[in-house]
């Protein structure tokens, strides 16, 4: 199922010992599909590395400081069952027998892929054998790690906003946290829940002020989760009941705890990163305005780091706030969290792949061109560095050096295909992604478990080291390609979002109803801050003919916004100047996403359809 790409651009080797002459820049149209026999996988000793070419920057640094209902809620499992054996509540379950013993499979290659019915947007979290995570068809998935098979599974609620539109946007995009026989996590149906980690039975669900993109953190014996509305939650794990909580400002982040403080960021008119005792929940520093951050903070001696959409990498003192140190990066700091071992820390970006930052220093050490990473967060095992790309690209980057040993194609769907971030157990490389609506177990040249702060911390997906259980020693099986049971039915809410126009892109855009037809106009200006809340396109899906230019102009309103293209291709600068404008003239066919990066969840998205469409089309306003 994958393509494995060495960095040797002269001969491209194929997961089945296949070569080829084409480039790695072209690595995203090449991809081998191969039938998979049934095997037992025994776990012990790698391959040899292969060969690498690094890829290197510096950047300047600074140290200046940025101016359904609750009757849908049910488990479909009846049962613990911790062995490869499938079982459902509602629907009978499928047993499926070990196979036969033979040699761990070379380096690229997968052990099994498990088909939801939706986009996998959460990381997969790994502990005692059983993988969690969630997808966006409303099911948290417990799937046997060495086999993928499917043990339980949990149903959320609907979005609020979207029942009976369709499955977009809904499910669940949190990272399970698994710690003392209990999973924890958000969902899009705004609501906090703890699950029997070895049934899937429903311990408790609190009702959130708005949906749950990041990932709860238990520590010292309290639940923190913030959410996509204002509010960070502390609650008693054990029964769901709020031990304090407090305004944040909008976050889609996951808070850590270190050291009796939890640290949290937010963005959009808040723009703060803020520090509370962990147990009274009183407010002991927050900085900003100017920190407009959609990652999670990371701990590592003695500073908080996290991203901004400024395009900044900021070291903040845990005790004071104060800051240390700012470093510019290429690319705007998305959803990613970072992680840092060893006094580096590896940061992901939206548009330039991978940076190492000293973390005394806040200078760069490298960069690697892992492409377009703004949503997935690197994991550390050993002296490589694994990251996931948007376009569906696994690399396993040396840590010192920043060079790429190794690239492997999940798979070639011709849109972005992750917002995942991978986990690596016993050697074993675990992510979802989305357009293929898929969980992978990929065999990459490694040998133990993700390390550094982002497991240590707990922050977003995790394994053993968190939960406090012993190492994972997996017996891998390669079982191919399996697929949740009854997917159909599960599948059917998506068809709504797939007929419609755009693919469902617009469905949720407040002022849109149909396309506005500027097929005789030489300049087409969209406004940028438009509507009531300052945070509209306007008009919000334009129809030009090629060779027409579109101009953005910024009202001034609504904060400050940015025009970003879905598949990574540009991004302007993030701005709340009046009158700023940026433009871009589209001589060839095709239908361009974009979107403003601090306010894509309250749906600021926007069309251009450059020739035909299949929508209806309205005359632009006199």
């Amino acid at each position: 199922m994958l393509a494995v790409f060495p960095r040797d651009t002269s001969e491209i080797k194929s997961v089945h010992g296949a070569h080829s002459s084409r480039p790695v820049a072209l690595c995203r149209q090449i991809i081998i599909w191969g039938g998979m026999d049934d095997a037992r996988i025994c776990r012990r000793r790698l391959l040899a590395t292969l060969g690498s070419v690094g890829t290197a920057g510096v950047a300047g640094c600074s140290l200046t400081s940025p101016d359904d209902e609750s009757t849908d809620q049910t488990s479909d499992s009846t049962s613990a069952n911790q062995t490869a054996t499938e079982t459902e509540t509602d629907q009978d379950g499928e047993t499926t027998d070990d196979a036969d013993s033979t040699e761990r499979l070379p380096a690229g290659e997968e052990y099994w892929s498990f088909e939801t019915g939706g986009f996998v947007g959460s990381s997969p979290t790994v502990v005692d054998g059983t993988l969690y995570v969630g997808s966006e068809d409303r099911h948290l998935y417990a799937l046997d790690a060495e086999t993928g098979e499917e043990q339980w599974r949990f149903r959320v609620g609907e979005n609020p906003n979207r029942i009976g539109r369709g499955m977009k946007g809904a499910g669940i995009r949190s990272s399970p946290q698994v710690v003392d026989g209990s999973v924890y996590f958000g969902a899009n149906d705004y609501k906090i829940y703890a699950l029997d980690a070895a049934t899937g039975e429903k311990q408790w669900d609190i009702a959130a002020d708005s949906f749950v993109f990041g990932s709860p953190v238990l520590a010292d014996g309290i639940l923190y989760s913030g959410t996509r509305g204002q509010t960070l939650y502390a609650l008693d794990p054990e029964t769901g009941e709020s031990i304090w909580e407090s305004y944040v400002g909008i976050s889609g982040v996951s808070p850590i705890v270190i050291d009796g403080k939890v640290y949290t960021g937010s963005y959009s008119l808040d723009r703060t990163v803020s520090c509370f005792d962990a147990a009274s929940g009183d407010l002991l520093w927050t900085k900003g305005r100017g920190f407009e951050t959609c990652s999670s903070p990371t701990f590592h001696d003695g500073k908080i780091m996290l991203g901004s959409l400024d395009k900044n990498v900021y070291a903040l003192n845990a005790e004071t706030g104060d800051l240390e140190w700012s470093c510019e990066v290429a690319g705007i700091q998305n959803m990613a969290s970072f992680t840092a071992k060893n006094g580096t820390l590896y940061a992901t970006q939206y548009s330039d792949g991978m940076a190492a930052i000293d973390i005394e220093t806040g200078e760069e050490l490298w960069r690697a061109d892992t492409s377009s990473s703004g949503n997935q967060a690197p994991t550390i095992v050993g002296d490589t560095i694994v990251v996931a790309s948007q376009d569906s690209i696994l690399s396993a980057v040396d840590a010192e050096s920043g060079e790429i040993r190794e690239q492997v194609m999940i798979h070639d769907l011709s849109e972005a295909g992750m917002v995942s971030s991978p986990i690596v157990v016993d050697g074993v490389v675990f992510l979802g992604t989305e357009q293929d609506h898929s969980v992978h177990a990929v065999h990459l040249d490694l040998s133990g478990s993700s390390e550094g702060s982002r497991v240590e911390q707990g922050m977003l997906n995790h394994h053993h080291s968190w939960a406090g259980e012993p190492a994972q020693e997996l017996e891998m099986q390669r079982t191919g390609d399996l697929t949740a049971e009854n997917i159909e039915e599960i599948q059917v809410d998506f068809e709504a979002d797939a007929n419609a126009p755009y693919h469902g892109w617009m469905q949720d855009v407040p002022n849109y109803d149909a396309t506005v037809d500027y097929t005789d106009a030489s300049e087409v200006r969209i406004e940028v801050g438009a509507g009531d809340s300052g945070r509209l396109f306007e008009s919000a899906a334009v129809l030009i003919e090629p060779g027409t230019e579109g101009v953005w102009e910024w009202t001034g309103r609504g904060g400050s916004h940015n025009v970003v293209v879905e598949n990574g291709d540009y991004a302007s600068e993030l701005t709340d100047e009046a009158g700023y404008t940026v433009s871009k003239t589209f001589n060839e066919p095709k239908i361009v996403k974009y979107f403003c990066e601090p306010h894509r969840a309250a749906e600021m998205k926007g069309i251009v359809s450059v020739g035909e469409v299949v929508d209806d089309l309205v005359e632009p306003e006199a």
